[in-house]
């Protein structure tokens, strides 16, 4: 009976060593890793916007400053909650980042600091680069930990159970059979389990693996571009330049859909609602892809919808004005990158129903299919021929629908007036607050 006991009992211990050391991981390292992934990419949009002001002084460069300041302090904020959990390394490595921060800020933190050769602002963004390397550090031995822990109770398991079948066969067979039992009912909740969170993983770590070099690549071709710290640029080479930050933008993109992916289907996106007059955010995005546009030989142009509401209340709505504009500007990249030269693209902003509004982007490119409309919403489809036309990883759309369903609404696609796709954003005029 006391082998059954202890039998019964090293599990129980061992779960309770394990969740021990999951919560540091779950509720600590993991979340922290995105966050200061977001820092980094917030640090590195504040020196280009710095260096812009340096320059020129011009008021959007100011405002973009500003604006990243504050989201460094809510990234800021939050590690501080999230570090306490896990060690005294990374609360260090977090102390000498905001040290690191005060630093290049000087007396004010809403003026750039004046000039175009910034070591204080790439110290910061190295501090950010240590903690991120510790975090991983910490986040990789506790699932060291975790996997010997179960590798013990598996090996406490096969010690004490021959024990217990000598001691008493039948009570042993029995308890063997029902161990077996929840074994393997166990296993098969746990391989639905993991293969939810290696996706996860996997998401979360390619957009991690990638995103700090490519928004490194991106800053530096901007500094190439926004300044002569490297030398005057003749046209030819700000032309490739140009060129080249495009392309690192689209992978920068990327990379967002693939984690905007895994939070969505892990129900993390985090989705917030504000006032947010429609019509003028579309046009805003609009103008966005004007330059794009004009490159690919494309006639851009939004409608909006008035009808005979003078006031246009319907065109107010409480959502979330970043999810939006990333649905949109997947969907006006898409409609930007297949429609051939000469052809158009028309963003219409429609009152759809009572407590619904739309946004429809349309395009004179190919379509979609009938067969295939549901299936290019799905992860890393492509339609036939289409990859030689625009290569992509297929996630775009994936990400965009998933958004779209975050912020209560809807994603669909049907045949454009005059050919082409039209994909359509359904809004609810109160639209969720919490994903």
């Amino acid at each position: 009976m006391i082998v059954l006991g202890a039998l019964a009992v090293a599990p129980l211990v061992t779960s309770a060593r394990a969740r021990q050391l999951r919560a540091p991981l779950s509720e600590g390292a993991e979340p922290a890793l995105v966050r200061v992934n977001d820092l980094q990419a917030t640090l590195a949009a504040e020196l280009y916007a710095a260096t812009d002001w340096s320059r020129g002084g011009d008021g959007p460069a100011l405002g973009r400053y500003r604006d990243a300041v504050a989201a460094e302090g809510t990234d800021l904020a939050s590690l501080a909650t999230l570090v306490a959990r896990i060690d005294a390394t990374s609360a260090g490595d977090l102390s000498r980042v905001t040290a690191a921060v005060r630093r290049w800020h000087g007396p004010s933190s809403t003026q750039p600091p004046p000039t175009t050769d910034d070591p204080l602002g790439l110290a910061a963004l190295d501090a950010a680069q240590r903690l991120e390397t510790d975090l991983q550090r910490f986040a990789d031995g506790r699932r060291r930990d975790l996997r010997s822990a179960i590798q013990l109770d598996v090996r406490m398991a096969a010690a004490l159970v021959p024990m217990a079948v000598i001691g008493v066969a039948l009570l042993a067979w029995t308890s063997w059979r029902m161990a077996s039992l929840a074994y393997v009912a166990e296993e098969r909740r746990e391989r639905l389990a993991a293969a939810s969170r290696s996706r996860e993983a996997l998401f979360r770590g390619v957009s991690h693996d990638l995103r700090n070099p490519l928004g490194a690549a991106s800053a530096y071709l901007q500094l190439l571009l926004g300044t002569e710290v490297y030398g005057r640029l003749g046209e030819p080479q700000r032309e490739a330049i140009a060129r080249a930050d495009r392309l690192v933008r689209s992978a920068l993109q990327s990379t967002g859909d693939l984690l905007d992916l895994a939070r969505a289907d892990a129900g993390h996106l985090p989705v917030r609602g504000v006032p947010v007059a429609l019509d003028v955010l579309v046009r805003e995005v609009v103008d966005d892809h004007a330059a794009a546009a004009a490159r690919a030989g494309l006639a851009l142009s939004v409608v909006v919808d008035d009808g005979t509401d003078v006031e246009r209340k319907w065109l107010e709505l409480s959502t979330d004005p970043g999810r939006v504009r990333q649905v949109l500007t997947n969907l006006l990249s898409n409609a930007i990158k297949y429609t051939p030269r000469g052809g158009a693209v028309e963003v219409r902003v429609l009152r759809a129903e009572a407590t619904r509004v739309a946004v429809e982007v349309r395009d004179t490119g190919p379509g979609i299919p009938p067969e295939h409309r549901e299936a290019v919403f799905e992860e890393a489809m492509r339609l036939p021929g289409t990859h030689a036309v625009a290569p992509g990883a297929g996630i775009g759309l994936a990400s965009a629908r998933r958004v779209a369903r975050a912020l209560g609404g809807e994603l669909t696609v049907s045949d454009g007036p005059a050919g082409g796709a039209a994909f359509t954003l359904w809004l609810e005029k109160r639209a969720t607050t919490d994903a």
